[in-house]
């Protein structure tokens, strides 16, 4: 069976090739992901497994093959079709890619399936606390896709405050510097006041407050529980379910950063003066 390989674009720009006879198999693809989302697992499964069986390099069935087994608590399995699908995406690789400034942009939807599988492999990793093979793994989709449009700055920023490293937080926020979402206005804050910049961690504050207030009224509370009719997979943005969302995932950086929820506490304080 042919393999799908990547075709250059421009200079440093380019996108998977899959071949033809992949197509007859987007269909099953389609219909296994509408069975994943109504809850009938087991179904999707079995779509997934027989597609991979019939087109083991079909990327996309093993990552979602990967998502249904996690979500059942088969993380091991899991992380093993993550790396199969990554190592089969790196094949078509030339040699250097990865050490150069090459692009893999999300808006190739051929890209997509190898861009997601990475982005897996990545969570995968740092949930189970390799924080440092996920954090280089977040960095580099940055590089192939700047624009980020799976939101890996988000979970390079968690891995590094994981890591206690406030600076390559930084690091991040300042390509993204007039970036709106949740984790990196909140995140600049915590790196600042890790790296004793209370002056900076204010302003920086100030900005987080005026875009999202209910997260740093989340971080105040002296406890924390979902607020009613909170979906487990879906946020609104700016909402209570959003705020709680963000403590659930790196509230404990800021619990274990000495002063920081007392920090937030006094600023709210302060602007409501």
């Amino acid at each position: 069976m042919e393999k799908p390989r990547l075709e250059q674009i421009d200079s440093n720009e380019w996108r998977f090739e899959q071949p033809a006879e992949f197509e007859r198999y987007d269909g099953r693809l389609d219909e296994a992901i509408e069975l994943m989302y109504g809850e009938a697992d087991e179904r999707a499964e079995a779509i997934l497994r027989d597609i991979i069986a019939q087109c083991p390099e079909y990327l996309d069935a093993y990552h979602h093959l990967a998502i249904v087994l996690d979500e059942q608590g088969q993380d091991e399995e899991a992380l093993r079709l993550w790396e199969q699908a990554v190592e089969i995406g790196e094949s078509a690789f030339p040699e250097g890619f990865a050490e150069g400034d090459n692009r893999l942009e999300w808006r190739w939807l051929e890209n997509r399936p190898f861009l997601r599988a990475y982005n897996g492999l990545a969570l995968a990793y740092f949930e189970r606390g390799d924080a440092e093979t996920a954090a280089r793994m977040f960095e580099q989709l940055l590089v192939w896709d700047p624009t980020d449009s799976q939101g890996a700055r988000a979970l390079a920023i968690a891995a590094y405050l994981s890591q206690k490293r406030p600076e390559k937080v930084l690091e991040v926020t300042r390509r993204y510097e007039g970036d709106n979402i949740v984790d990196t206005l909140y995140g600049r804050v915590l790196a600042h006041l890790q790296l004793g910049q209370r002056e900076q961690a204010r302003d920086a504050l100030q900005t987080a407050i005026e875009k999202y207030p209910l997260v740093a009224k989340e971080l105040a509370k002296p406890w924390h529980k979902p607020p009613k009719g909170m979906k487990p997979d879906m946020v609104t943005v700016g909402g209570a379910d959003e705020a709680y969302a963000y403590w659930q995932y790196v509230g404990r950086y800021w619990r274990e950063t000495p002063g920081a929820l007392d920090f937030v506490r006094e600023e709210l304080a302060r602007l409501q003066a």
